[in-house]
């Protein structure tokens, strides 16, 4: 089958992001700068095997600025699947794919507002598609929440 039903892309998708999480477990970091107190920038290298079968790995930045009264957490990753086994709920695929992630989290007071953008592609025997997830947040005198994504062609949003 080339494509993923409605019921298979949020399964895909979150077998993938477990994926990531189980390799993300293995992040080895440079050593940070001497002084950390008003910025930081690390990077960091991870691999790791996809818990039913197959590899990830990839690098990852994050840095932070600081200026007593609030600041800024930067972070940007790409990785690589490499025929990580996943189940889709009614079939097993070996998914092969890049990805990419870039996050801001802006802070002053009692206020804050966090964005987190994901995109790529990946593939199987048969088949390919994209995924492309987006989150905004925002704190202060009220909370907003908007969600937001496409997986192989199948929309799912939400707001408050």
């Amino acid at each position: 089958q080339t494509s993923l039903s409605s019921a298979e892309a949020p399964q895909v998708a979150a077998a993938i992001f477990e994926d990531l999480s189980t390799a993300l477990a293995n992040v080895k970091f440079d050593a940070p700068p001497v002084d950390i107190s008003a910025h930081m920038q690390p990077t960091g290298t991870f691999s790791g095997d996809c818990p039913a079968g197959g590899s990830i790995s990839g690098s990852l930045t994050y840095s932070t600025t600081s200026n007593g009264t609030g600041g800024t957490i930067n972070e940007s990753a790409s990785w690589q699947m490499n025929s990580c086994i996943v189940s889709t709920g009614t079939r097993t695929l070996a998914v092969n794919g890049s990805m990419t992630m870039t996050s801001t989290d802006t802070y002053s007071g009692s206020s804050s507002q966090f964005a987190y953008q994901m995109n790529g592609s990946i593939s199987w025997s048969g088949g390919s598609c994209s995924i492309n997830y987006t989150v905004n947040y925002a704190t202060g005198t009220t909370t907003t929440y908007q969600y937001s994504d496409s997986i192989c062609g199948q929309q799912f949003n939400y707001s408050s």
